[in-house]
């Protein structure tokens, strides 16, 4: 059985290709600066671990980046249920409220 633990810190079921390694990629993909990629791969983590505050966090800054700020807010807010005092999270919040003061990016 596998022992590896998986993005949010439960316990893999001996999968090949595991949550944290598919996290791994996916944020490999994100730091390549492949938006849309990554968010599809985080996108995939969450349906599998819906507990994954990080990856609800990345998919919140993938879809600021996109400009879909409500998208955004939406996945910032679940990964702060997750893991409500974590700042790194709170200051992409907080990017989303500046955004929505702005509007649009033209």
């Amino acid at each position: 059985m596998d022992n590896t633990r998986n993005a949010s810190g439960k316990r893999n079921q001996g999968s090949k290709n595991t949550i944290q390694e598919k996290f791994q990629e996916a944020e490999r993909v994100y730091y390549n600066a492949n938006i849309k990629k990554a968010a599809e791969e985080f996108k995939e983590i969450v349906v599998q671990d819906p507990d994954c505050a990080d990856a609800w966090h990345y998919l919140g800054d993938c879809a600021l980046q996109n400009s879909e700020v409500l998208d955004a807010e939406k996945y910032l807010d679940k990964a702060l249920e997750k893991k409500s005092s974590d700042e790194r999270i709170w200051a992409s919040k907080g990017n989303v409220c500046q955004r929505r003061q702005l509007g649009p990016v033209i």
